[in-house]
Parts: structure tokens; sequence; C-alpha cells
């Protein structure tokens, strides 16, 4: 792993307005070289490396095969990336059919994080990939370490081709559930504030999309364990009552389950009122929710109108909850209808947390409600159209702020 002095000369050279700092408890960070006020560019940047997957390569479909039959952690993806990231010094005239990139480029890409790099149980099979590709087992710790740089740290660059691309100063980004800026990545990258940064101050992007920003906090912990690897221990994930879990109290007062457990925040009245009665029909709905995400319209519609006005009188503040308006939302039979199932969505993500009203999914579904307030009333002829929603392809989405001023593509980024 690169050492900040290095890193800092980098980011130097490119006039950047960050620089590296190193933590005990997160390793590399990016703190703020000056102050920044809400929706001030802190940089752009062009794609360090981009890598396209080509289907129609017999090396790429010996990948995927090998991937298969190997029951390989990584994916060809992963592999391939890291076949075209090797140099022509690696691979010592081999015939293969892979891109090969400098010595230079090389170097600054193993600056990036790979967590695993000294200990995993697929090593084995890199070796005998290796072996299978014609190459010598002296590369197995090179390839498994650029494997990982690009399954840590690459961004999505196209849909088609699919294609992944790593920004190097993007990539030592932390991740905050509450993030301070976010980013969107065409040509370049472009990263702003999201709320004012002092100087000296992290500068924090999401792994996660908007829309997960609002799940509970065991859904975006399990998230990033699953996608990056980690325990997320922000401030936002660290406070003991979550309240993207809100529960009607039989009195009537809202009230919260812990973040971790089954723990009910106290009643303003003293009602003694058992966790584990809602924590039951809680898990039903979640998982229900689980189910139905990738369903057609017409089987989320169903289940919404089933369970909706259930799960809004015990759980109107929940993550879940908000999740089945939106599926309801989507086939209302009135406008009326509609505008009541945005209402109750903003009521839930305005105060899930703080940062809650810079958050794009917030910001389209108060562009859906003003729409279907002014439609209703006869101000628009047209209906307004669905909110967008994440790609369940892989592993991030697009989605552009309906003021037309801050964009947010929030893909899953390491820890450096």
């Amino acid at each position: 792993m690169e050492n900040v002095e290095v890193i800092n000369g980098y980011l130097q050279s490119r006039g950047s307005l960050v620089q590296c700092a190193l933590t005990e408890s997160k390793g590399r960070i990016l703190v703020a070289s000056r102050d920044f006020e809400s929706g001030d560019v802190i940089y752009t940047e062009p794609p360090l490396h981009i890598i396209e997957e080509d289907e129609n390569s017999e090396l790429f479909r010996q990948l995927e095969q090998f991937a298969l039959v190997h029951d390989l952690c990584y994916s060809a993806r992963w592999c391939w990336c890291a076949l075209n990231s090797l140099t022509a010094g690696d691979l010592e005239q081999l015939p293969l059919r892979c891109s090969l990139i400098s010595e230079g480029l090389q170097r600054q890409l193993l600056w990036l994080c790979a967590p695993d790099e000294n200990d995993s149980a697929a090593l084995p099979a890199i070796q005998q990939l290796l072996l299978d590709l014609g190459m010598t087992t002296d590369l197995t710790d090179k390839f498994w370490r650029l494997l990982q740089v690009w399954k840590y740290n690459s961004f999505e660059y196209s849909d088609d081709p699919v294609a992944s691309a790593i920004y190097l100063q993007a990539s030592f980004h932390s991740h905050d559930c509450n993030p301070n800026s976010n980013w969107v990545a065409d040509e370049q990258l472009v990263l702003r504030a999201r709320r004012p940064i002092a100087a000296g101050e992290e500068v924090t992007i999401s792994y996660l999309s908007d829309e997960e920003l609002f799940e509970a906090t065991m859904e975006r912990r399990m998230r990033l364990r699953i996608s990056k690897d980690f325990h997320c221990l922000c401030q936002r994930c660290s406070e003991h009552w979550d309240r993207s879990r809100g529960v009607r109290c039989r009195c009537g007062s809202l009230r919260f389950l812990a973040a971790e457990g089954s723990d009910l925040s106290p009643c303003d009245a003293g009602c003694a009122w058992p966790a584990v009665e809602v924590t039951k029909r809680e898990e039903l709905l979640v998982q229900l929710c689980r189910q139905q995400a990738d369903a057609d319209r017409a089987t989320r519609l169903a289940t919404a109108q089933s369970f909706a006005p259930a799960a809004h009188q015990l759980l109107p503040r929940h993550w879940a909850t908000e999740c089945l308006h939106k599926w309801l939302a989507e086939g209302c039979a009135t406008k009326k209808e509609a505008k009541e199932c945005e209402e109750k969505r903003l009521e839930f993500l305005q105060d899930a947390y703080e940062g809650a009203m810079r958050n794009t999914h917030t910001a389209w579904v108060m562009q859906s409600l003003a729409m279907w307030t002014l439609s209703s009333c006869g101000v628009l002829r047209e209906d307004p159209p669905p909110s967008p929603a994440p790609s369940t392809e892989r592993e991030g989405y697009e989605a552009s702020d309906p003021t037309g001023r801050i964009c947010e593509t929030s893909l899953r980024k390491p820890l450096c």
C-alpha cells in the first residue's frame, strides 16, 4: 500500500483541492484543503483506466467457465479486469488476447485498496487459473491484488458495452451513510459538496444508492458487507435508535426500533408494549419487500394494495412501508390516491436522517408529489412519469436530481 506522501504528490500535481491523510480506523482518507459550500465542485477527474467486458472473446468465456466450475468467489468480470491490467513484462510474450498497460499505470493501480490481499482461500484457484492460461504462478500475488483493486475500487462506466473504470483519487474516499459529497460520472467524474465542508474535514461519499440510504441500519450494513466486505461504523450507523424503523405505538405516538436488535424507544405516555410483537410483523414486511423487489409492476402493485394499509398503520415511518407506497403510487386508480401515497413517502423520507433533504431519492418524490398535486388541480394535462428505479443488473445506478443542480451516482466504493 503506497504511502500518503506519494499520493499527495500525485494530487498536488493535478491541482487537487483534497489531500490524503492516514487514520487508524479507516486507513487512507481524503480531506478538504479548503472550505466548500453546498453544490461546489470539489474536483473533476478523468478515468485512470477503463476496461470493457467482451462476451465474444474466447478468453472471457474461458474465465466465466473457470469461475463457474471452481466456485470462485470473484466473478469472471474481475478476473478479466486483472488480466487487462498486466504489462508486457508480466506476460513475457504469451499470446493472450487481452490489453496490456504500462508499468507506470499498473503501479498507480496497485496504490489502491485490496483488503484480502494476504489472506484468501481463493488463492489456490487463482494459481490454477494462471496455469490453465499458460502463465507462471509467480504472478499469483500481483494478479490477486489487481483483481481485488478492481472489485473494491471500480465504478461502472457504461452499460453497453459493459465497462468498468477506476478513478484514482475518487478511490480513496471513505463511505458514510450521511455523506457530505456526491458524484456523477460520464466522460469525467465530477464530485460536488452536498453540504458545506470545512477545510480539514473528511470528504465522504456513499457506496450505496441514494434510495438504499433510507434502508434500516441492518440492511445497509448487510449490503456493504456483501459488496465491499466491511462493517459500517459511520455516525449514523452507530446511533442507537434507527429512524428508518419507525413504529406507531398503541397510544398513537411515534417510536423507533433499535439499530441492532429489537429494543423499542421509550413511549412518552409510558406504554409497556413488547417489542417482539412489532419485530415479528416487521420481519414479514421486510421479507415481502425483498421477495417482490424484482417482480413485475402488476405483481408489486397487487402486493402493495394488499399490505400497504396495514404496514402504514403499524410502521408509518419505515423504509419497507415507503417501498410499498412507491409501488402503490405506480398504479393508483386516481390522482388523489397517487398524491396521498407520495405524501406518505415524503413524511418518512424527510426525517429519516440528517441529510435526507439533500438526497436525490427525496428530490424525486418531492417532484412527483408536486406534479401529482398540479395534475389533480388540472394545471398539468399529463400525469407525471414514475420515479426512476435503481438498476438491479449490476452494482449501481445513476439518478439525476430533478432540480437539475446536482446529480448522484451512488455506487459502492472501498475503504482505503
